[in-house]
């Protein structure tokens, strides 16, 4: 067993998760469950304790950054792209499966909480219970908190270069 971080476990190629607070974990597992997406890991299992899912044997995008010091322009611009495609799988899944005028959301786009596949040009959203279902969305704090972090990165290595 391998810890990954706070309540974060890899086991034989499988993470068991805690769920986090106030999670809407009953209602969106079940939904996920109904799809293939590409943007989160495989769901194996779930309970009310928490959940496994398949392990990703890839960097998150801050221990990438932080490994190879690579991030620049077209980086940002491509994940903030894939976030835009995940984005639109969200709001079709939210018309087919809620009530009207609720929208199915990712609450926490943290950089240790994604993983880029540069290759594909694929992002992968890692806490699969920090989903929420809500009439009102932070569209613009999300896609907020997800560039600044990207562009906080990039400029603080830009910096150092001088």
């Amino acid at each position: 067993m391998t810890i990954l971080k706070n309540a974060v476990y890899e086991i034989d190629g499988e993470v068991w998760k805690k769920h986090s607070l106030n999670s809407h974990y009953q209602i969106t597992f079940p939904i996920f469950e109904k799809y293939e997406l590409d943007f989160l890991p495989k769901l194996l299992e779930w309970n009310d304790e928490g959940y496994i899912y398949e392990y990703i044997n890839k960097p998150t995008i801050i221990k990438s950054i932080q490994a190879t010091n690579i991030i620049n322009q077209k980086m940002i611009l491509e994940i903030k792209m894939a976030m835009d495609d995940i984005w639109k799988q969200l709001y079709q899944i939210s018309i087919k499966n809620l009530e009207e005028d609720y929208f199915l959301w990712y609450n926490d786009p943290h950089l240790d909480n994604l993983i880029w596949l540069d290759d594909s040009k694929k992002l992968i959203l890692l806490d699969i219970d920090c989903f929420e279902i809500g009439k009102c969305v932070p569209i613009s704090f999300m896609n907020n908190f997800l560039i600044q972090n990207l562009e906080s990165q990039f400029i603080m290595r830009k910096l150092c270069e001088y």
